[in-house]
């Protein structure tokens, strides 16, 4: 998945730090419905060494299936992680962006879901320091324990929250000019416009295995819009009483390389990811907040061992990523 990961990156903070998620995020909004001047959005948020935000980082990923030999819905998986610290610029490179970085966390953990069941499990505890180094070419120099030493399932979860580079990844990212021409964000847009992302950006933006099939349809759109900043958080405004724009994408694929096992025969699968981010007027105040959710639906037929007679087989896994980052207010530490 790491072509719609790095799509967040370019859409938060910092140059670099990382869910569309239903939540009141859209309500509020105000369409002009193409009015007004067009804008250029200024995705681009510079950074200084010494500034310090407040960032959190969520996700989850939930699949599950569906056999019409069972009346019960069989849960594949339901985990995620929700982490949440102070992070504070320590250098920056030509360009403005965060390159090393000093993350203090508030809080940091696992969560699985059985059913009912929730657990929760640290990863690390509050007041641990964590060395973020944008520019490394091994997760172990991109991500030093300050005082201790990662074990690997806690270097698993915070390459997953930090973006850095993964133990035996392969590829690098997308060039954020790449990025905006494949939004459309390479002209100006008016709030209300809903413009058409061509089907060759959508497979570059879809995740790389899922784009691994010759047959494969896509297309997307995207959509401006504006909070006007008049009402503050506490009355359902995201932007922390700031006006903002948000940016919505939708992409939509259709006939998806299989992804139900060996012993099943898929027939369909169609993926929609949407994401969204909350971008201030203000360029010298970080992007709010980014979503993004994948959401896979597959069908099909699976045999079961000793049997000779294919039952239906629906499957659906839906991950949900969200990063969020406020500037700490100042004499605040």
């Amino acid at each position: 998945m790491k072509k719609v990961c790095c799509l967040l990156v370019v859409l938060t903070a910092c140059g670099g730090s990382h869910s569309a998620v239903s939540s009141p995020l859209h309500s509020g909004s105000v369409g002009i419905d193409g009015e007004g001047d067009a804008v250029s959005l200024v995705i681009t948020r510079p950074v200084q060494v010494g500034q310090v935000f407040v960032s959190s980082m969520t996700e989850s990923a939930r699949a599950e299936a569906l056999v019409d030999a069972s009346p019960d819905v069989v849960p594949m998986r339901n985990d995620g992680y929700n982490c949440a610290g102070q992070l504070e610029i320590m250098a920056v490179n030509e360009e403005q962006k965060m390159t090393r970085g000093r993350f203090t966390v508030m809080f940091c953990a696992t969560i699985e879901q059985r059913g009912d069941d929730r657990r929760d499990t640290e990863v690390l505890p509050e007041g641990a320091v964590v060395l973020v180094d944008r520019g490394a070419d091994t997760t172990e120099e991109a991500l030093v324990l300050v005082d201790g030493e990662l074990a690997p399932e806690q270097r698993a979860v915070l390459e997953r929250a930090f973006r850095v580079p993964r133990s035996g990844a392969q590829g690098s990212r997308a060039a954020f000019s790449e990025v905006l021409g494949l939004l459309g964000l390479d002209q100006p847009r008016r709030v209300g416009e809903r413009w058409s992302l061509g089907s060759d950006a959508v497979l570059e933006i879809l995740p790389e295995d899922l784009v691994n099939h010759d047959g494969l349809e896509a297309e997307g759109y995207a959509e401006l819009f504006v909070f006007d900043g008049s009402r503050g958080l506490d009355e359902g405004t995201p932007c922390f009483g700031e006006s903002c724009h948000e940016l919505r994408v939708t992409l939509e694929a259709s006939s998806l390389p299989s992804m139900m096992g060996e012993r099943a025969v898929q027939d369909s699968a169609n993926a929609t990811i949407t994401l969204s981010a909350l971008i201030p007027f203000e360029s010298s105040l970080p992007i709010w907040q980014a979503d993004m959710r994948l959401s896979i639906n597959a069908s099909g037929t699976i045999t079961a061992p000793g049997s000779d007679s294919p039952a239906v087989m629906l499957m659906n896994i839906v991950i949900d990523k969200r990063r969020v980052m406020t500037p700490l207010p100042s004499g605040q530490d």
